[in-house]
């Protein structure tokens, strides 16, 4: 349905909540991001960039951002592409939430808290510093049953024996899985480097709680993998039995079934209009 061209408003409407993240997920979309633009390209150069220097550079990327969101700018008609690296919508601003200072002294204590973690940690250091390629969000798409699926990694580096795959999370569940999604991972690398399954690793980098998961890779865990892939497609399927959204009627789905999914929703607003059209 979202759509950033579309004349009909509320495929534009939906393109624009589309957008909308809340602040803790917003924290972690900034960390990522910075360590894309300038921590990745100064481990290709044997330089490391400096702690203090990504903190400033990401502080003041978060100043720049807030006030872009606060100021609802991404309602303005401004494009994603044209705002750079300033667009941010949070969820927040645009359902008319307040947001504190202590959240955003918290949000600047947690990210200050991530790069003190990442670079205090030397072992993990000198696991990047030994890789001779290096590739950060990258997208490695790879067919499965006719269906095209598309991984994104946040980094992607070579060492002289082994493919290293990072995922880096910057949350503080403890109970939360990321196994299959770290499969899907190593499922797209097979696919697009043939490599042999002891050399291929998988690296659940928390920088928030200072923890590091290495997830084996198994032709067993892959098939389960793949599985999980094929079940997801057919239940997608099933829903849209492959129709353009033109063709598909909205009344036609079934709500959610807990008060707790549509609470959290960004795209409550929409739906809710919609189911009284």
């Amino acid at each position: 349905m979202a759509s950033h061209n579309a004349h009909d408003p509320l495929r534009r409407e939906a393109h624009i909540l589309r957008q909308l993240k809340p602040l803790a997920m917003w924290r972690g979309s900034l960390v990522h991001d910075m360590l894309n633009r300038y921590f990745v390209p100064s481990l290709k150069s044997g330089s490391l960039i400096a702690e203090r220097d990504m903190l400033q550079r990401t502080l003041t990327l978060a100043d720049q951002q807030f006030a872009f969101s606060k100021e609802r700018r991404y309602r303005s008609g401004i494009s994603k592409s044209k705002a750079g690296e300033q667009f941010c919508a949070l969820l927040e601003h645009d359902f008319g939430q307040e947001i504190v200072s202590d959240d955003i002294s918290r949000l600047k204590e947690e990210t200050t808290r991530c790069y003190a973690n990442l670079y205090q940690n030397k072992s993990l250091q000198d696991t990047l510093r030994q890789g001779t390629w290096y590739s950060s969000e990258i997208n490695v798409p790879f067919s499965l049953e006719g269906v095209t699926v598309a991984a994104i990694l946040d980094l992607v580096f070579f060492t002289k024996d082994a493919l290293h795959v990072v995922d880096w999370k910057i949350g503080e569940s403890a109970s939360s899985d990321y196994a299959p999604q770290m499969l899907i991972y190593a499922l797209a690398t097979v696919n697009k480097w043939n490599r042999s399954l002891e050399t291929i690793k998988l690296w659940e980098v928390n920088l928030l709680k200072d923890c590091i998961t290495e997830h084996t890779v198994t032709e067993d865990k892959l098939d389960s993998a793949e599985d999980f892939i094929y079940r997801s497609v057919s239940d997608i399927l099933s829903l849209t039995e492959d129709r353009s959204y033109t063709e598909l009627d909205f009344h036609d789905f079934d709500c959610a079934n807990t008060s707790n999914t549509c609470a959290y929703c960004k795209f409550r607003s929409l739906c809710l209009k919609m189911l009284h059209e």
